[in-house]
């Protein structure tokens, strides 16, 4: 019996749209070169201004470590990641050494409260709205638009992501 995912396709439900490398290719930390570390990573000089970043940081350095790490992040790829600073090491070691190159890398990432309000920041530095409500009922417009011009579920799909993007 062929298995998907690991699960067994007799007793699973579930419909796979996606494959594990488009899974992999849509949802997984980017993987930046030098260079693109150097773009995705600056920092305009606005954003800069509001970090705050003293000449050490202290127990603040976690918290602008994640901020700059998934600013950077969702500069790429529209999206925040749940990282840990080890999965991360060369994009957490250029970033010590561009902008808090006198404090030690921190071991722990801030609070999910920190991280949600750092999430809301970046989200509002973007010119994103969090109005929930609203995005939802046009999602839902445009994936009933969709459905009515095709019955692929790969393609409903792939449309709804490029709308979104």
């Amino acid at each position: 019996m062929k298995k998907m995912g690991g699960v067994n396709n007799k007793t699973s439900q579930r419909l796979q749209i996606l494959s594990q490398d488009e899974m992999t290719e849509l949802y997984a930390v980017p993987q930046f070169n030098a260079t693109e570390r150097s773009h995705f990573f600056l920092l305009p000089e606005k954003v800069l201004h509001s970090l705050k970043i003293m000449k050490t940081n202290g127990r603040s350095t976690s918290t602008k470590l994640w901020f700059i790490l998934q600013h950077g992040y969702f500069k790429a790829m529209h999206q925040f990641f749940n990282i840990h600073f080890s999965d991360v090491k060369d994009d957490v070691i250029f970033i010590m050494r561009h902008y808090l190159f006198n404090d030690h890398a921190p071991h722990q990432p801030p609070s999910r409260r920190i991280q949600g309000i750092l999430k809301g920041r970046i989200l509002q530095l973007a010119g994103y709205s969090d109005n929930m409500k609203n995005a939802g009922q046009l999602v839902t417009e445009k994936v009933t638009h969709f459905a009515k011009v095709t019955h692929s579920v790969r393609e409903i799909y792939s449309e709804s992501i490029s709308y979104l993007g």
